[in-house]
């Protein structure tokens, strides 16, 4: 009777040792004033999560990072779903294209960073060259508050529209070909026919990986952290790199703590959110 349980309790010792026991750290660190930096630890209970939307720099990447999070996954979505209905039609042999378009996603995301402050160079950077070119105009990305703040999420769009593409035009051929043509012959244009078949089978797909995008980019952390450093100023910090900068260069354990656990109940609510309108959709389709 007990046999199952120990087939899987190796399982759950490592799940313990690599999730439980650090969310439960973590959980105590945020109550306390935990830091080298401290003579003792005592209990402060919610001051750490007081000073996180107090203002200053903590404040600064939270709200960014709500920002940052929702419009980088509504570029990614409507670029993916674009590339998705360009790529349905393509001719039998050109399938090597996808491999292509998903070569940004295969990169590692600390490269794409180093990718991102190469091109948003003021002076040498590809983007001002081209700009300059058509428009006579070298703007200072890296340096302005907006125009850096765009340009992670451009970075961030350009790395994982190729997954959401990926997703979403696999929906897309598990659209039966006979709805399709029967649209056509009742006259309805290409915008029709994805607003009236296509979306009632794609629309799942859409929101599930809208979900997990949004996720990975509510943690998003080599971007600030390469392509950045949080500047100008502290514009264009994410939450999960002011995590390290409060931990490590900073050394306060506790407000780091505090602030992934921040981290955590944001994500939690964007997959709740998601799951319910996932749950919302299938039961429509069905």
């Amino acid at each position: 009777m007990l046999r199952p349980y120990g087939y899987i309790a190796p399982l759950l010792v490592w799940w313990g040792m690599i999730i439980a026991y650090p969310l439960v750290r973590a959980i105590y660190l945020s109550f306390t004033n935990s830091s080298p930096l401290a003579p003792t630890t005592t209990f402060v209970g919610l001051s750490n999560f007081e000073s996180i939307f107090a203002g200053g720099a903590t404040t600064t990447a939270v709200e960014f990072t709500v920002v940052f999070a929702l419009c980088s996954t509504a570029v990614e979505i409507l670029a993916g779903t674009i590339l998705a209905l360009l790529f349905s039609r393509l001719r039998p042999g050109f399938g090597w294209l996808i491999g292509v378009v998903m070569i940004p996603w295969a990169i590692s995301e600390i490269v794409t960073a180093t990718a991102g402050a190469w091109l948003f160079n003021a002076q040498f950077g590809m983007v001002n060259g081209v700009l300059h070119a058509l428009f006579g105009i070298r703007p200072v990305w890296l340096s302005n508050v907006t125009l850096a703040r765009l340009a992670l999420i451009l970075m961030n769009s350009w790395e994982f529209t190729p997954l959401a593409f990926l997703f979403i035009l696999t929906a897309l051929t598990n659209v039966p070909r006979d709805l399709v043509e029967q649209a056509t012959v009742d006259g309805a244009g290409n915008l029709k026919t994805y607003q009236h078949v296509h979306w009632h089978i794609v629309k799942p797909v859409v929101l599930g990986i809208a979900t997990f995008v949004t996720a990975i980019n509510i943690v998003a952390f080599a971007l600030p952290y390469e392509m950045t450093g949080g500047a100008p100023g502290t514009s264009t910090l994410l939450v999960a790199y002011q995590v390290y900068v409060l931990a490590i260069p900073g050394l306060q354990y506790a407000q780091g703590a505090a602030l992934g656990l921040v981290i955590l109940a944001m994500v939690l609510v964007v997959a709740g959110t998601g799951g319910l309108l996932l749950r919302r959709a299938e039961r429509r389709l069905a």
